[in-house]
Order: C-alpha cells, then structure tokens, then sequence
C-alpha cells in the first residue's frame, strides 16, 4: 500500500455499464508524461468492474477501456484510439490526479449504450442500428486487426425473432403496428471476445413502437366570396407522410355530407348553387387507412348578395 510521502499514490477506477450497474471491461492506466508508446498500468480486479492501482507514481493519468458492449471508452486519452494510445496522454477533461497521500484517487467510468435504433417508427419507413462512437471505434480497430468484432443484428417484433430478418436496416411493414421493434446484438462464436472474461452474452437496444403514418387533411377554397348560384370550387388534400394518402374522405358543407375515394390524396366536394347569402364552414376528414392515422381540415367562404 502507497504511504505518504515516497512519491506512489493509488487509485480505483469503477467500470459502470449506461444503467449504472458494474461492468467489467479491459482496463489500462496510461501516465501523462511517459512519453509516446510507454505502455499502460494493469490494475486488480477487487469487485466486478472495479479496479485497484496501488503503488503507482504520483502523477496524472488517463484510462482506456475496452469491453464487449461499451467499445473503446477513455478518460483523459484523446483521441480514444490505436493512435491515442501510442501518444502521450493529454491533460483533457477525464483525466485523473492520483497524489502521494494514504488515501486512493477514484475514477469513475461510464460506458455509453453499444447502439441505437434511428428512423421513423411508422409504417412503411426504413429503420437503422447505429453504433455509438465507442462500438464504432473498437469494431473498425479490432476487424482491421483480423480479429472477429462485428455484432450479429436479429431484429425482433415485440421481443420474438423476426424470421430472416438480418442487418443494421429494417423496412417497417403491416405486421409491425402496434407492435415495439428491437434489435437482439449478439458475437458470433470465434470472435474477439470468445473465452474471454468479460460478459459478452447478447444485448436488446429497443427501438420503440410503430405508429400510423400522421396524416394531414387541408380543404382549399378558390374564391373566398362569391354570387348565390356561384361555385366557390372546394379541393380537399390529404397527406400521409409526404406522399399523397389514399383511402376515403368525408365532406360536411351544412346539412351536406358527402364521402369520396381519395384519387392521388385530393377529393372535391360540388356545393350547390341554391347556397343563400351568409358564411359557409367546410369539414374535411380522412378517415385513415391500415396505415395512415385520421386527421381533419376545414375551409371558409361565403356567399354574398348582388349589389
């Protein structure tokens, strides 16, 4: 144990995967000021993804990390890569004093998610797994070396297996309404981590669930003010997304109701021509499709008196 006074000091550095639980991972404490390619410090498991360096110089250090799930994690080493590391260690944010004094410096060491599920979850839109920078990083470094570090990506409809249904991509369909999307990330046999001590049993990244594509209803009126036994030319458009909706639409002009099938996401409603003078209120209302939610819109015009 480091006593005061002989220039050694200790720390312990804790591991914590993103919802706060202890995770082990490779873990090496790099000394600002070694020089360029110096090597990193080996610390002592004493807990899971807790980690003791005892004896060590009283100096400022950076960690480097690498686990399954958190990829290359660092603090106080930048960039957090092959090259960070064969660089001498810079004073950025992270990095951790350890002084000669009794009691240890402590690091604590948060991993970020391994990947998220990006796009949008409605119907009919393409859904993609990106990795954190951290995966990212480790995944292109560790493949460049040979070794075997690509996850498999399983996508998964309310947690069951989605049959052939491989890949970072995912194009939503019918069977997903309503339905939570995730992706199952798992390593192959034989990859950089097998036999290895660290966990690397797979992983679930949700994805959230799948709605109906919003929908969006406009009634355009031509002429705002006309002559009784005028038409003022009524267009109702809808759109699901951006592209136009099909399906039906329901038009109330008074007493009036009229429904019509959607022919390229627009509709137009005849008003009569025996309408008396005084102001006219327009509802428009698609009523949704297995893939489009309902949405309504409304115009005004009005019927004016000859002078």
């Amino acid at each position: 144990m480091a006593e005061e006074g002989d220039g050694k000091g200790s720390l312990r550095v804790t591991i914590l995967d993103p919802t706060g639980a202890p995770v082990d991972a490779q873990l090496f404490l790099m000394k600002q000021g070694a020089g360029p390619g110096s090597g990193g410090l080996n610390g002592v498991r004493v807990a899971p993804g807790t980690f003791d360096f005892v004896d060590v110089p009283a100096a400022r250090y950076g960690a480097y990390t690498m686990s399954p799930w958190g990829g290359m994690t660092c603090a106080g080493i930048d960039p957090c890569d092959y090259f960070g590391l064969q660089a001498e260690p810079s004073p950025v944010s992270g990095a951790v004093t350890v002084d000669d004094v009794e009691t240890p410096a402590r690091l604590t060491i948060r991993l970020a998610p391994p990947a998220a599920v990006s796009g949008s979850r409605v119907i009919g839109q393409r859904l993609r797994v990106t990795w954190s920078p951290q995966m990212a990083t480790m995944i292109a470094e560790l493949s460049a070396s040979g070794g075997i570090a690509l996850p498999t990506v399983q996508w998964l409809r309310n947690g069951v297996v989605i049959p052939h249904e491989l890949g970072v991509t995912y194009e939503t369909t019918r069977a997903d309404l309503g339905r939570v999307l995730s992706v199952r990330l798992s390593y192959p046999a034989g990859s950089f981590w097998d036999h290895r001590s660290e966990d690397w049993s797979p992983r679930t990244v949700v994805g959230g669930r799948i709605a109906k594509i919003t929908s969006g209803t406009t009634v355009d009126v031509f002429r705002k003010k006309v002559l009784p036994g005028r038409t003022p030319g009524i267009r109702v458009e809808v759109s699901a997304g951006n592209l136009p909706a099909t399906g039906r639409v329901r038009m109330k002009l008074g007493r009036l109701t009229v429904t019509k099938t959607l022919r390229n996401g627009s509709a137009r409603l005849a008003v009569p021509r025996s309408l008396k003078p005084r102001r006219y209120r327009v509802v428009a209302t698609y009523l949704g499709s297995w893939s489009s939610s309902p949405s309504t819109g409304t115009g005004t015009f009005k019927v004016v008196r000859r002078r």
